[in-house]
């Protein structure tokens, strides 16, 4: 199976890298209405998908998988067993070799819903069970999901064994190779319309259950594993809190990191010992932001009508990315490591962008030798060095040892390619490789391939740095760090 990989675009702040697409999807199909990354693999689900019953929207999921450089799908989930108006990839979960999809409307539009849990045997992606709670009733809407490890937690807001619409999240364990339903989780000051399981969360023995409805402002519960059981251990709520607010609209758990988005703004906590203080809130114009957040170490995305990437830096919670969206509804949103992905139009767009202190920036991280292509090389030595001149180098052989030059460590090693771009700066494939940098200390290069490029090239990795000279005196003022470009089929 192949995917559509677009071409890629660089900004000063963003790179796009891939851009994915189900093979064989027909019509309105939904795609992409969830998604969720976790290191190569990402899961995207297609709620509105009828293969399997022509016009009934009973849905799909499709997940890709980075092969080398490229993204490819390597399975469409869709269990026989889907009827009409199922939604089945409404709500998406992905962890290592276990995928879990939701289908919030299993037996008919109000039914009670149901999950099915997918894992990875050899090559295959093979459902292993499907997931309903044991006391599932019409109307509760069961879909909503996560998965960590051994543990699956999936949200139930409309259930109402508290109150009506009160809600509920059940938690599955994988034991003995099979997943059984292990609790039961609902707000312990519960009321009706509190919607507890619209956002689930869950990260080790930790569980993150929103109730964007609680107390009309919203809240979000954490549960805890003691023993055998799932314990209620804190309730959380914004420091601002008002009517309406919808805070739980969406969670997301990374360790002891907790993210939690309501209309407009995205809440982030850190649990410190027994209790969970809240270290920022984030704002971006639109009433969408925080539909969709999502956390990875140190590292925040917050979707709505768009997305916005966070860092945690010495002075605090900094925006060091944001893009637009060409989308119907909000923005799903995931990331991963130094990757987000989010929804287009009929696709899901994976992103890289720069970090503060980075000096030098390629983007994509490959060229094709058959099609060709450009690697754009982002220049910024910094403010002070504004006006001096550059020049950009490469080694075929790495960045490590490397070399001084003019007392400045240089992560290049010496070999013919550094004496090419020495050489022949400035002249193809090197374009703009020698020059001088703008007021802000910055400039752009480009390596070039034409389509049809000598296959013996296919496997080539070449490494760039650049090195800022001032002309009186003459001498080297500054090194980059190095980026990396690969030569693909």
């Amino acid at each position: 199976m192949t995917v559509a990989v677009s071409s890629s675009i660089c900004t000063t702040l963003q790179c796009v890298e891939a851009e994915v697409q189900p093979t064989g999807a027909i019509g309105n199909d939904g795609f992409p209405s969830a998604l969720a990354l976790a290191g190569d693999r990402v899961i995207v689900g297609a709620s509105r998908d009828d293969q399997v019953l022509p016009g009934g929207d009973s849905g799909a999921a499709y997940i890709f998988e980075k092969s080398s450089v490229y993204w490819l799908q390597s399975a469409r989930l869709a269990p026989g067993a889907l009827a009409s108006d199922d939604l089945f990839g409404e709500f998406v979960a992905i962890d290592g070799l276990t995928a879990a999809v939701g289908a919030p409307t299993v037996s008919g539009i109000t039914g009670p819903g149901s999950a099915y849990v997918f894992e990875k045997q050899g090559p295959v992606w093979v459902e292993v069970k499907r997931l309903a709670a044991a006391d599932g009733a019409f109307g509760d809407m069961f879909g909503p999901i996560a998965v960590s490890g051994d543990v699956i937690v999936v949200g139930a807001p409309g259930a109402d064994e508290i109150a009506d619409a009160a809600g509920a999240a059940y938690v599955f364990e994988k034991i003995s190779q099979d997943w059984i339903e292990v609790g039961k989780l609902l707000g312990g000051d519960g009321t009706a319309g509190d919607l507890l399981g619209a956002s689930v969360g869950s990260s080790g023995q930790t569980i993150a259950v929103g109730a964007p409805w609680n107390q009309g402002s919203g809240a979000v519960y954490v549960f805890k594993k003691q023993g055998m059981s799932w314990i209620e251990s804190s309730k959380i709520l914004a420091s601002d809190a008002s009517p309406g607010a919808g805070f739980g609209t969406s969670v997301s758990l990374s360790g002891n990191l907790l993210v939690v988005g309501a209309n407009g703004s995205a809440y982030v906590f850190r649990e410190e010992g027994a209790t969970w203080v809240q270290e920022a809130k984030l704002v971006q114009p639109g009433s969408d932001f925080g539909a969709s957040v999502s956390a990875s170490g140190e590292t925040i995305a917050v979707g709505g009508a768009g997305g916005h990437v966070y860092k945690k830096l010495l002075f605090g919670w900094i925006r060091t990315a944001g893009f637009s969206c060409a989308c119907d509804g909000l923005n799903s949103i995931s990331v991963s490591g130094d990757l987000v992905f989010t929804q287009e139009q009929s696709s899901a767009v994976g992103i890289t962008w720069n970090d503060f202190g980075v000096s030098l920036e390629a983007c994509p991280s490959y060229i094709s030798a058959s099609l060709g292509g450009e690697q754009v090389l982002e220049i910024d030595a910094g403010q002070e060095h504004g006006g001096r001149f550059y020049i950009l180098l490469g080694s075929m052989s790495g960045a490590s040892p490397g070399f001084s030059i003019g007392g400045f460590h240089l992560p290049l090693n010496p070999d013919s390619y550094l004496r090419a771009t020495l050489r022949g700066a400035n002249n193809p494939p090197l374009i703009n490789t020698f020059g001088q940098l703008d007021d802000q200390g910055r400039s752009l290069a480009r390596f070039e391939l034409p389509t049809g490029t000598d296959a013996s090239l296919v496997g080539l990795s070449l490494t760039h740095s650049y090195a800022v000279f001032g002309v009186a005196p003459f001498g080297v003022q500054f090194t980059s760090n190095a980026t990396s470009l690969e030569v693909v089929q």
